[in-house]
């Protein structure tokens, strides 16, 4: 038997077929619509969860910043303090000595 005697036999057939695969075709195109949706779903979130990522680590980056900029100011005073606090030692142990030394000049 031809192929062409046997389509002519069955029109039912092939147009049960030609639904059967529309009907694939139409479940498969909504299904790739179904998934192309939740993809861009998934990557607004993402895209979302990535700004709010970047802006945090940006205010972190700033504060961590601020903070090393009052660290450094506060280390900065204290040096001076300490030294000036030093010099003023010094110069009165060395007014002290020299005091002391006149005295034991003037008695000598």
């Amino acid at each position: 038997m031809s192929r062409s005697s046997f389509l002519v036999g069955r029109p039912s057939s092939v147009a049960t077929h030609a639904r059967t695969v529309e009907t694939l075709v139409e479940s498969r195109d909504a299904t790739v619509r179904e998934l192309h949706i939740e993809r861009e779903r998934q990557h607004c979130d993402l895209v979302d969860g990535t700004t709010q990522l970047f802006n945090s680590l940006k205010m972190n980056q700033v504060a961590r910043q601020h903070l090393s900029d009052e660290v450094g100011d506060s280390l900065r005073e204290l040096k001076e303090r300490i030294s000036s606090d030093a010099m003023q030692e010094r110069r009165g142990r060395h007014a002290s000595e020299t005091g002391l030394w006149h005295l034991t000049d003037d008695a000598g």
